[in-house]
Formats: C-alpha cells, sequence, structure tokens
C-alpha cells in the first residue's frame, strides 16, 4: 500500500503533501458542492483509520477535495480558535469541542460529521493504548509508567478522570446537541462505521458529504482498509493486548469494568450514554 511505504521514510505531514500533488493529477468525477469537510471526533473513536479512508484517491476522484491531516486538539472551550485550514480539502481528524469548532473560520458551504464511540469502549481503549500500544513519546514513557504501577481498575479509574480532565467528555456531549440544531452537521457511531454492515453508514456518511460513491465503490473502498489488513491477518475478536489494533469489536469495557469503575463511570460522565444513545 502506498500508505505503508510513505510511511517508512516520511512524516504524516509530507506523505500529505504528496498525496495532495499526486491527487491533482488525478480526473475528477464529481466535484462536491461543499468546499470543506470537516471530520471532528475524539480520541480512540476510529479516527486515523477514517482518516486512511477518507484520504483514499477514490474519494478525491468523487468530491474533488483533498485530504488535509490535522494535527492537535481543541477539547476545552475557550475564547478565541484561530486555526484556519485550506479550501477544497477534507480536514481529518479534528478533535475538538463543537464550541471551539463554531469559532473556526469557515466557508460558506461546508459539511462536518462527528463520530461518536459509547464512552466505555473509548475508557477502555485509551487504558491499553496508553498502558501498552502507543507510540512512545516522553509524555506516553511517563503515563506509562505510572499505569504499569497500578492495577488495572486503578488504571481505568485514572483514565476516567484524565478523560473528564481534558474535556473529552464534555465535547463528546457538545457535538450530541450540535446535530440537533445544525444539518451541517452529522453524528455517524463507531460501531456502525466498522460493523458488519459499514458500507451503509458510509454511504450515509458520502451522501452528507456530497461525495459520489457507488455503494460497489465504497465496498472496494472499504476492503482496502479492512481490520485484517491493519492487523496482520488477526479477524475482529482475536484480541491482541499489546497491539495498536487490539480487539477490533465494540463492547470489549464490559469485559473490564468493576463495579467500582462503573460507579465512577456514572458519577464522572453523567447522562452521556443517554446523550449519544449507549444506555
Amino acid at each position: 500500500m502506498l500508505r505503508s511505504a510513505l510511511r517508512t521514510i516520511m512524516s504524516v505531514d509530507n506523505e500529505y503533501r504528496m498525496r495532495q500533488m499526486v491527487w491533482r493529477t488525478l480526473p475528477v468525477a464529481h466535484r462536491s458542492r461543499f468546499t470543506n469537510i470537516f471530520h471532528t471526533c475524539n480520541h480512540k473513536t476510529a479516527s486515523q483509520w477514517v482518516r486512511i479512508v477518507l484520504s483514499d484517491h477514490l474519494v478525491y476522484r468523487r468530491s474533488g477535495l483533498l485530504p488535509q491531516v490535522n494535527r492537535g486538539s481543541a477539547y476545552v472551550p475557550r475564547e478565541r480558535c484561530f486555526k484556519t485550514f485550506p479550501e477544497g480539502t477534507i480536514v481529518t481528524p479534528l478533535y475538538i469541542h463543537y464550541q471551539n469548532f463554531c469559532q473556526l473560520e469557515k466557508p460558506a458551504e461546508y459539511a462536518a460529521f462527528f463520530v461518536s464511540r459509547d464512552p466505555r469502549d473509548i475508557v477502555t481503549s485509551l487504558y491499553f493504548s496508553n498502558r501498552y500500544s502507543h507510540p512512545r513519546n516522553p509524555e506516553v514513557s511517563q503515563l506509562r509508567r505510572t499505569l504499569s504501577q497500578m492495577s488495572m481498575e486503578e488504571g481505568l479509574l485514572y483514565t476516567i478522570d484524565a478523560l473528564d480532565d481534558t474535556g473529552q467528555f464534555d465535547s463528546m456531549r457538545s457535538w450530541a446537541a450540535a446535530a440537533r440544531n445544525d444539518s451541517r452537521v452529522k453524528i455517524l457511531k463507531y460501531e456502525d462505521l466498522t460493523g458488519a454492515d459499514g458500507s451503509q453508514s458510509f454511504r450515509k456518511l458520502f451522501e452528507h458529504c456530497d461525495i459520489a460513491m457507488e455503494r460497489k465503490i465504497i465496498e472496494r473502498l472499504l476492503r482496502r482498509y479492512r481490520f485484517e489488513r491493519f492487523s496482520g491477518g488477526r479477524a475482529k475478536g482475536d484480541t491482541r493486548v499489546k497491539s495498536k489494533y487490539r480487539r477490533g469489536l465494540p463492547g470489549d469495557w464490559a469485559n473490564h469494568f468493576t463495579a467500582s469503575v462503573v460507579s465512577a463511570f456514572q458519577q464522572t460522565a453523567g447522562d452521556l450514554l443517554d446523550k449519544l444513545a449507549y444506555a
């Protein structure tokens, strides 16, 4: 795959400069009516996988929009976000609170979608990622040392507090409300996008974004980026604790949440499950 080859020799930013240069030479069968599309989400919602899917040349040829990788997060609401993005791009992924998204400079014609996930699975996935599989940097190394000195129950409680402290639970809640008030925003579930009928969910996504993708093309696209290709041939459910692609199935939180963790999650997240329709 082009992505795998590029990843060994250049940074993500340089890879996307290369993609944009190459994609511009391709014929475009359909141009989206939107000037920009924004892929918004929280961490641990298959954000990098969605980014890779949206960065495929098949998407460009049916939208005329170039992939634009985003760096950084803006969960906690603040007075003003000054970041801007080039027109004619799909910005992916954008980790952001809805209030901050509203403050971004955007063209008149844009579409946005938010990928939600059961917050309990986000807690579990983030714990395993920080404990075992996330690429090391000074912050992750320190966090990994901290978690290694805790039991799993303690580590999950620590992770719940961290998600709350960084504003990520509030960010999830903000997007649930946004979709009811802004027709340009669509909520899609991680569980649907990655599930057995993911092509149907992607069809709804592409229709929302005016990307002209036939079902057979969507299915071809998803086969190209199926879980087995990223996990070294493992099927979904074949768990590897230390792998970035650890399990691939929803509901794993039930295998790890003790009564104390369930209680702490309910107290911290409040009505979040109801807001995101996971109750």
